[in-house]
């Protein structure tokens, strides 16, 4: 998106958005937009809810899922869960932390966010930042299990 160009940001559809200027860039949303959808979640880590997102999967390769902070604080990587309809695999009634997910190779442990120059690999210890992404990886032949990532409100 070049500086300038009038462009309406349309829903689902994500953009890398870099200010090489010295002033403030004001982004003017489409009308009815609304903002994020925040749902008390059966193992939502906190009471005010979380940010929930399917993960994209696939039967024969690790399938990838860019995800936004849609909040404005920072995100612990450790609160974050992963629910499935597995019974097996991180359970929808009782989603689990990245760390399990790996384990049951279901979703990888790890994120990479771009900062500008590179990727920065991200685990269950650190922070994803207000407004930043990541790139998620679901591991393959989790499809049929409508795996989700629970990011808390709080």
């Amino acid at each position: 998106m070049k500086s300038g160009a009038p462009v309406t940001p349309l829903p689902g559809t994500g953009y890398w958005i870099i200010n090489n200027a010295a002033n403030t860039a004001t982004l003017d949303m489409p009308a009815g937009s609304t903002g994020t959808s925040i749902a008390n979640t059966s193992g939502c880590v906190t009471r005010e809810g979380c940010f929930t997102q399917t993960l994209r999967t696939s039967n024969t390769r690790t399938a990838w899922t860019i995800l936004g902070n849609p909040f404005d604080r920072t995100v612990e990587l450790g609160n974050i869960r992963i629910s499935s309809a597995s019974a097996t695999h991180c359970s929808t009634p009782d989603p689990c932390d990245l760390n399990t997910a790996e384990a049951q190779t279901l979703e990888t442990n790890l994120a990479f966010q771009y900062n500008g120059t590179h990727y920065d690999l991200l685990t269950q210890q650190d922070s994803m930042s207000v407004w930043n992404a990541a790139w998620w990886a679901a591991y393959a032949d989790p499809t049929g299990l409508n795996a989700k990532l629970l990011m808390p409100t709080q």
